[in-house]
């Protein structure tokens, strides 16, 4: 093994520290937010393997209520558009089926024109052929 893929194989560990790391904190972060009964928060992690990574996070009451809030309104745009697609897809299918009532009553009355159609050339027929047989 040479310098290089001990060099390589250092860094590769030091990242896999540093991410798992962030992992962590991003995990606190989330209970954290979901949490807001605790105010001012300062949270400190490190790790030692082979890189030292320290972060300090703060979390103030108003940051927790403003990212509750922006949840809750998109929770809320959600909920609505859920709705809407809803009453679209409700409105479409009424649609749809109006649609196939309308085609199917068109090739009916089609099919009536066509037949009334052939009656009347027969009928029309019949007469001309009484007619010059009188």
């Amino acid at each position: 093994m040479n310098f290089i893929d001990i060099s390589v194989r250092t860094y590769h560990s030091s990242l896999e520290a540093c991410q798992s790391e962030l992992d962590d904190e991003r995990q606190i972060k989330m209970e954290q937010i979901s949490s807001p009964s605790e105010e001012n928060r300062l949270i400190t992690s490190s790790h030692s393997k082979n890189v030292h990574c320290k972060t300090v996070l703060p979390f103030s009451s108003a940051m927790i209520e403003y990212y509750q809030k922006q949840i809750e309104e998109l929770h809320q745009n959600l909920f609505q558009t859920d709705e809407d697609r809803i009453l679209l897809q409700e409105r479409l299918d009424e649609v749809e089926l109006q649609l196939t009532k309308s085609s199917d009553d068109y090739a009916s009355t089609m099919a009536k024109h066509e037949s009334l159609l052939q009656e009347r050339d027969s009928l029309v027929q019949q007469q001309l052929i009484q007619s010059t047989e009188r």
